[in-house]
């Protein structure tokens, strides 16, 4: 993993190439408890370029300055809240740092995705969030907001002029978020999955479980290597992330065997 504040002082100085994506690094601890993935946290340059630009003359300009952008890495370890739209594939993150109208920086994020046949989590979208009182209001009645910070959270709720409700205040807020039956499956599936590979003689590479477990989240359901292989052999009929998560799948166990072809027992 690059690192990040040097990518970002290389992107101001025009020295990065412009295929290049900007590694922001590994979801922290506290994302970790809310069931993201261990998969890299990357930005386009063309998102970065958006959230700095300058608005006068463009709509979708967030003029965020450079030591927001600086110090996204180290803020998305610790945000406040979270919103919770994992139905549609993406979570949003409100940090402690600000824009320079006052307004709190809401981080939006793709998980699971592909870029280059790579499963990572992509920031589709940084910028100082506004109208954060009816905001919150409509997340908190559709039951999206996570309170991951207590203490910042109130202190927010208060700025804005809510009421943070008891009902999401708690020490432990990943046991509120992720029943515990739930986080003992995700344990399982695991074991379930290595199991899957070591029955077919393959390694239970960390990338294998990782594309797995993101084919998983893709499909809604729990994919065995026999299903993997049916859908590899239709792979051209499949949704482009779906296809390339296959894909990559598919490659990794042929580099782990190549004498053996992919064709797990039925």
């Amino acid at each position: 993993m690059k690192n990040y504040k040097e990518q970002i002082d290389n992107y101001y100085q025009g020295k990065l190439k412009s295929f290049q994506l900007i590694e922001i690094g590994q979801p922290g601890e506290k994302l970790q408890k809310l069931g993201i993935s261990m998969l890299p946290i990357v930005m386009k340059q063309s998102t970065l370029q958006k959230c700095i630009r300058d608005k006068k003359g463009s709509k979708s300009a967030h003029e965020l300055d450079r030591n927001i952008i600086t110090n996204i890495s180290e803020e998305l370890k610790n945000p406040i809240l979270a919103i919770d739209e994992r139905d549609r594939q993406s979570i949003a993150l409100i940090l402690n740092s600000k824009d320079r109208h006052g307004n709190n920086i809401l981080v939006a994020i793709r998980l699971n995705t592909t870029i280059n046949s790579q499963p990572v989590h992509e920031i589709k979208s940084l910028y100082g969030r506004e109208h954060m009182r009816e905001a919150f209001q409509k997340f908190i009645e559709t039951n999206k907001l996570i309170i991951i910070d207590n203490k910042k959270a109130d202190e927010l709720f208060r700025v804005i002029g809510l009421q943070l409700p008891k009902a999401l205040i708690t020490q432990g807020y990943v046991d509120s978020i992720i029943p515990k039956e739930q986080q003992v499956n995700s344990q399982k599936r695991k074991n379930d999955i290595m199991q899957d590979l070591k029955n077919h003689g393959f390694l239970p590479t960390k990338p294998l479980l990782v594309n797995i477990q993101a084919l998983d989240s893709l499909t809604g359901r729990k994919n065995s290597l026999a299903d993997i292989h049916k859908m590899y052999q239709k792979r051209e009929l499949l949704q482009k992330e779906e296809k390339e998560l296959v894909s990559g799948i598919a490659n990794e166990l042929r580099g782990q065997e190549l004498e053996q072809n992919f064709t797990p027992e039925q």
